[in-house]
């Protein structure tokens, strides 16, 4: 599983970073240390990652794409959103935040936690949920870094290896997009 995994992102990944001006890691397998695959660089000025992340424990699907961004000038607040479902709705029933943004389609989809309003509401304006629901994003955080003296981060993850090349320029777009 995992040398197959491994094989299929370099088979995307490698080309894609190449053509994008982006540093392709193929990352190391071995008894002794495991990393995965990561792709690195600056789009737009603002610095990118994309990796996989190891399945978690209740996952089936594998391993996740994950990307991340350092916002330049954040927004003060954090946001988390998760996709909607069994736990988020018995979560709910005992007071779990779920903020409304007026958008039927994602507020069902989704369950927004977020310590400033304004900004998530910012940061998830139509455009932005409308690119989360077509790339079937899992999860979405934003932290300004602010609370533990860190550097600010967007991250997205999908339950997915994405190999499309289309789709891994649609998920780079969307954490530019909501780092700036």
């Amino acid at each position: 599983y995992v040398r197959r995994t491994r094989e299929a992102t370099h088979r995307a990944w490698a080309p894609w970073a190449l053509s994008h001006g982006l540093v392709y890691d193929p990352g190391r397998g071995s008894w002794a240390m495991s990393t995965w695959p990561r792709i690195e660089g600056k789009v737009d000025g603002i610095p990118v990652t994309i990796d996989l992340t190891d399945p978690q424990p209740k996952d089936t699907a594998g391993v996740r794409t994950r990307a991340t961004a350092q916002p330049p000038a954040p927004l003060p607040g954090n946001l988390e959103l998760t996709r909607e479902g069994v736990l988020s709705t018995f979560a709910k029933l005992f007071g779990a935040q779920d903020l409304q943004l007026g958008d039927r389609a994602f507020d069902q989809a989704f369950l927004i936690k977020a310590t400033d309003e304004a900004a998530a509401r910012a940061l998830l304006g139509p455009e932005t949920r409308a690119r989360i629901l077509e790339l079937d994003i899992e999860r979405l955080a934003y932290d300004d870094g602010i609370s533990h003296a860190a550097a600010p981060l967007v991250v997205v993850e999908l339950q997915a290896l994405i190999e499309d090349g289309a789709r891994l320029d649609r998920l780079c777009e969307l954490v530019v997009s909501i780092a700036r």
